[in-house]
């Protein structure tokens, strides 16, 4: 007996066809999902680098740092002495917690932090002169400062200062990170009267 078998070919072909562009899909698909997810994770590794990058750049800068004054008219007074730290650690062991300014012969008025063009901090009033850090990060930041002083006049001055968590006393993280303080003007090493006269005890060499 001689069976005959009838296939209708452009339909047989077409349902392979159509197989094998779902399994290409699918094949595609997976790929792009794992290529997907290789970059994904290698974003997130060059992200960590490039903050680490960042924060080693600032640090460097943060003891090149004077300040200036803006304004021109003032005179001033006998014994006057202002010093500015350029970096503070406020971190809550009683040592550099602030940023405030110290000297002889005037009072902070107002004080002003900035973050590029952004305001993150402003003083309301004398007794709130100083910046504790608030919930910012570890940076370079720009201040505006406005001193009052003995005889009356006024002196406009602006700088920068870093705010250094990170390698603050009992820290054990970033021990590279933590020397460059050695290289900056603390509060803890200046003299209202004397201006710099010791080593910041927050330098681990001083530990």
């Amino acid at each position: 007996m001689l069976i005959i078998l009838r296939i209708n070919f452009p339909l047989f072909i077409e349902q392979h066809i159509e197989g094998l562009r779902q399994a290409l899909y699918l094949t595609s698909k997976a790929n792009c999902m794992k290529i997907f997810t290789k970059a994904f994770f290698l974003l997130i590794i060059a992200s960590f680098a490039l903050t680490s990058c960042v924060k080693y750049q600032i640090n460097n800068r943060c003891c090149e740092d004077e300040y200036e004054i803006i304004n021109t008219n003032y005179v001033l007074p006998d014994s006057f002495a202002l010093y500015i730290p350029q970096a503070f650690t406020p971190n809550g062991d009683g040592v550099n917690d602030i940023f405030v300014p110290v000297g002889k012969r005037f009072e902070v008025e107002d004080l002003v932090i900035k973050k590029g063009r952004n305001t993150v901090y402003k003083s309301s009033e004398r007794i709130e002169a100083y910046w504790d850090g608030g919930d910012e990060k570890d940076g370079r930041y720009s201040y505006e400062l406005t001193i009052r002083l003995s005889n009356n006049d006024k002196l406009d001055i602006e700088g920068n200062v870093c705010l250094m968590t990170i390698g603050a006393i009992g820290s054990n993280l970033h021990d590279t990170e933590r020397e460059k303080i050695c290289e900056c003007v603390m509060g803890d090493m200046i003299n209202a009267r004397d201006g710099v006269v010791k080593a910041t005890v927050e330098c681990p060499s001083n530990q």
